[in-house]
């Protein structure tokens, strides 16, 4: 299921790309009357069959993204718990099935080198799945979102209570990249050289 918006526009998003953080700011905007997450994060995250299957032909479709590395360190700390876990991110369970082949207990390093070997470029996949008119970067929240929400009309001071909203509780910490081999990140950013050169990643 998408999460629609009537009027403004459709967004879904990729697990551990700050979603949580987006329905929130969304709520503070007064655009959405949910009274918390429970109505809508176990279909949170759909794949493109429920995207195409649910949307709306002409809304706005808007999506997430993050920088690929950081996003891959936020999958291997969310499987090192399986895919049964009490973690927070209920996302992480669509994952799984893509990339429970890859080792997660000898470390993030060998994690990473499996990925290469294995599916490189499965980031800009699950990214580009969501086929979406805008992606907006986690790097750039809230500003990209209040941008865009300031482009749809919404006053001014909807948009300051987006600003002031703390957290990206999914969100992937770029300081956690930690592989071991410094080769492995530019080896990663080169599998998904297209996406990083669409969203301006370094």
């Amino acid at each position: 299921m998408v999460l629609l918006l009537p009027g403004m526009f459709e967004f879904a998003a990729p697990p551990m790309t700050g979603g949580h953080w987006f329905v929130q700011a969304c709520r503070e905007a007064g655009l959405l009357l949910f009274p918390d997450n429970s109505a809508f994060s176990a279909s949170f995250y759909p794949w493109p069959e429920g995207i195409e299957r649910d949307r709306d032909k002409d809304a706005l479709r808007v999506s997430l993204v993050c920088h690929p590395c950081d996003w891959l360190r936020s999958v291997f700390d969310a499987f090192r718990l399986g895919p049964n876990s009490e973690s927070k991110n209920v996302g992480s369970k669509y994952l799984w099935p893509r990339f429970v082949e890859l080792p997660k207990k000898q470390g993030f390093g060998k994690f990473v080198v499996r990925y290469l070997e294995a599916m490189p470029g499965e980031a800009t996949r699950i990214f580009n799945s969501y086929k979406a008119d805008t992606r907006l970067r986690l790097e750039d929240m809230p500003w990209a979102l209040v941008e865009l929400l300031e482009s749809m009309g919404i006053d001014r001071k909807s948009l300051d209570r987006v600003l002031a909203l703390e957290g990206r509780q999914d969100a992937p910490k770029r300081s956690k990249w930690r592989p071991g081999r410094p080769d492995l990140r530019q080896q990663v950013m080169e599998a998904e050289a297209e996406f990083c050169r669409d969203l301006d990643y370094y």
